[in-house]
């Protein structure tokens, strides 16, 4: 798993994450930034770069709000709260994507990035393959990848009836199962541990435990290449989905107990794909 090292970025995109569409004061960003030790100048700076870049929104002086062109990736990224309910049986088909043939370039590599969030691995040079068992369209991956990855000349459609010694490679190899569920193993228990201690310290150090932990977690389960039980279990990705819905509620109370005036959904959490993978 990645470091999840917090950057002004991704801090103030995970604050504007959760605001539930409502903008935030600069003076709630620069408190908040505080806490994790980011001053009030290198937040401003920052909000002023994701306002050139468009990432951001200002109603009105000193007001922000996430971009409308990020919804479908927030509303993805929100999708963990769903669970099991993010997939459907598998019939046995695969989403494909052929990726142009072509020299590495940062469109592309952020094109196979965002296939790899999406659960898609390489099955062949060029050819990147997923089981069909998710309830996204396949328009809906196109445009998730395409806000994502901002990738071109690729070609997503189902397919079926390859050989069954090539499904077995692929299904034996191209996903690391035993680490996956490792990972979530110990993800799980570290929020179970941080649960039972969290309401015991100091409002302050509650926020910083648990966004850093929520964010390890809800990375965990944005990246789970959520596989069908005929390849991978999904018994620990149940636990820690309902082990973080728990978490996030009493990661909620400390930050409404610092910030009365910052209404949150849930406990922020940065994530790299927030700003782009």
């Amino acid at each position: 798993m990645p470091s999840h090292k917090i950057t002004p970025k991704n801090f103030i995109l995970s604050m504007l994450q959760v605001s539930n569409k409502q903008a935030i004061p600069i003076k709630t960003l620069v408190e908040c930034g505080e806490l994790f030790g980011f001053t009030g100048n290198t937040i401003r700076v920052t909000i002023t770069r994701l306002i050139r870049e468009g990432t951001i929104e200002s109603d009105e002086r000193g007001l922000y709000r996430l971009s409308e062109t990020k919804d479908l990736i927030r509303k993805f990224i929100d999708g963990w709260r769903l669970g099991e309910a993010r997939i459907i049986p598998w019939d046995g088909t695969w989403i494909s994507c052929l990726m142009p043939k072509q020299k590495a370039s940062r469109l592309l590599r952020k094109g196979v990035k965002g296939l790899q969030f999406l659960g898609f691995q390489e099955g062949m040079p060029g050819f990147w393959i997923r089981p069909n068992n998710l309830k996204l369209r396949l328009s809906n991956i196109d445009e998730i990848l395409q806000l994502l990855g901002n990738a071109s000349g690729y070609e997503i459609f189902l397919s079926k009836d390859f050989r069954e010694k090539r499904i077995l490679q692929w299904k034996t190899f191209l996903w690391p199962i035993q680490e996956l569920t490792r990972s979530l193993q110990v993800i799980h228990q570290k929020l179970q541990a941080s649960a039972n201690r969290l309401h015991k310290m100091p409002v302050e150090n509650a926020i910083v435990e648990s966004y850093l932990l929520g964010s390890e977690a809800v990375y965990c389960l944005n990246t789970d290449p959520l596989l069908p039980e005929e390849m991978m279990s999904g018994k620990y990705r149940i636990m820690l989905t309902q082990t973080m819905l728990v978490y996030d509620d009493l990661g909620k109370k400390a930050w409404k107990k610092k910030f009365r005036n910052f209404q949150i959904q849930e406990v922020p959490s940065h994530l790299r794909l927030i700003t782009g993978v």
